[in-house]
């Protein structure tokens, strides 16, 4: 089958994330239940069509590198980037600039995205949202084939049997089911329009008197007959970049089904995905089997068997992590044909990344950055208080109490706090080999530590 780039080179809409699960729609996993960390971005605030995951450092964002460069020049596209984080309390949303972005050196651009080289580190101007807490540290260990792998991603999502259903810029997707089993004839029913359709009809047959009643010309019909399925001989509906401003509404209506006189049987209608279920989290497994069809090994793959409760990505995927043991091991990459049974989807390979770019890049020097207006905690009426100080080799910053972050010495150039509405109040505790500032913060130093400078003694060395 051939690679197909999981994101259009020239459709930004098509930047969405869809987890596709077999039989299914994959599950959504909301916020505050530990998976806040995974993030969605764009270059505008009406398109933010790619997904990346905040590492343990908060600092920093990891996503594929198809997500900022698809022409492979190792710049970022655009000027800036909106990330935004989905939190119960509402989003907020960080702006990251080209100069920011940085791309792994192998990188060839989209149209070779099967050779490898596909991820990307964004540094953020703030430390994310929540901090360390919502931030998830990179799988080292190269032991991934045949390991479980659980995935997330933001957008439209579909089965086995459909493939991904997704919209554009101008319209919705949806999926519904039809699950008839008898004899004799129903009312198909559409938005208040209707037309009679037999109990025995084929896929083929019901895709043309929709499309025909209805006057969607891009509405699919499928057969669920997949083995072990258990809703085999049931259709599945694709609506696909549907106005739904024709309906006065967000979503596309739901077809009904309505027994005529002499049926004799079941028949149920039911909304697998709505239209109003773009941007957010799904949830995937997949086994690892393979790594880059032509045998990269900085990339890992999963095919896509039609057995209850496996998955794939979707096409248009765009830099959602894979996770092992709750660590991430990949980042979603490309895949093959329609994101059906028997098609495979691949990951970039963090474990193999991790020592020749990761790591080098997460040991610079960068500034710490603070922002009370861009925390949670900092916009709920309460005043907050926030200690920086040193703990052996690193340094911690606390809010409340709660650690924020914690990250080496070696990696700050400087500490900036900026204090909100709700009142902060800064304490810096120890003598700094860099700038400590405050604004918009009441601020206060104490000597309690001295900041010990570079890197920890080496393993059974102790300090003299």
């Amino acid at each position: 089958m051939p690679i197909r780039p999981r994101l259009g080179v020239t459709r930004l809409e098509d930047r969405t994330t869809p987890v596709v699960s077999a039989f299914e729609i994959a599950p959504i996993v909301g916020s505050g239940v530990g998976f806040d960390g995974v993030v969605n971005f764009g270059e505008n605030l009406n398109a933010l069509d790619s997904t990346g995951v905040v590492l343990t450092d908060a600092r920093y964002v990891l996503t594929a590198a198809h997500c900022v460069d698809s022409n492979g020049d190792k710049i970022a596209d655009a000027e800036n980037y909106f990330v935004r984080f989905a939190f119960t309390s509402g989003p907020v949303v960080l702006t990251v600039p080209r100069a920011a972005i940085t791309i792994e050196p192998r990188w060839q651009g989209s149209n070779r995205i099967g050779e490898g080289g596909d991820i990307a580190l964004m540094r953020l101007p703030a430390i994310a949202p929540g901090g360390t807490s919502i931030g998830f540290a990179p799988y080292a260990v190269t032991d991934e084939l045949g390991k479980t792998v659980t995935f997330y991603g933001f957008g439209f999502a579909g089965t086995g049997t459909t493939g991904e259903a997704s919209g554009n810029a101008n319209g919705n997707a949806e999926v519904q089911r039809l699950a008839i089993s008898g004899a004799g004839n129903l009312t198909l029913g559409f938005n208040g329009q209707s037309t009679t359709i037999a109990a025995n009809i084929t896929a083929s047959a019901l895709q043309a008197q929709l499309q025909a009643f209805t006057g969607l010309t891009t509405v699919n019909v499928f057969t669920v007959d997949s083995p072990g399925n258990p809703n085999n001989g049931a259709f599945e509906l694709v609506f696909e970049n549907v106005d739904t401003a024709l309906f006065g509404g967000l979503n596309v209506p739901q077809v009904t089904l309505t027994p005529q006189g002499g049926f004799v049987g079941t028949a149920v209608a039911t909304t697998l995905q709505d239209g109003n279920s773009g941007g957010v989290r799904h949830v995937g497994t997949a086994v690892v089997n393979q790594f880059g069809q032509s045998g990269e090994t900085d990339i890992f793959g999963a095919g896509f068997p039609s057995v209850a409760g496996a998955s794939v990505l979707g096409a248009g995927d765009s830099g959602g992590p894979a996770f092992i043991d709750g660590k991430i091991a990949g980042i979603a990459s490309y895949g093959t044909d329609e994101s059906r049974f028997g098609d495979s989807t691949f990951w970039a390979r963090v474990s193999v990344l991790l020592p020749t770019f990761l790591n080098p890049l997460l040991a610079q020097k960068a500034a710490v950055v603070l922002d009370m207006t861009t925390q949670p905690i900092g916009n709920d009426g309460t005043p907050d208080s926030v200690r920086v100080f040193q703990e052996d080799y690193q340094i911690v910053v606390e809010v409340n109490g709660v650690r924020y972050l914690t990250v080496p010495v070696s990696t700050v150039s400087g500490i900036t706090v900026r204090g909100s509405a709700d009142g902060t109040s800064v304490n810096a505790d120890g003598a700094y080999p860099f700038a400590v500032t405050a604004t918009d913060a009441t601020f206060s130093r104490t000597n309690a530590h001295n900041i010990a400078v570079g890197a920890p003694p080496a393993a059974g060395r102790g300090c003299r």
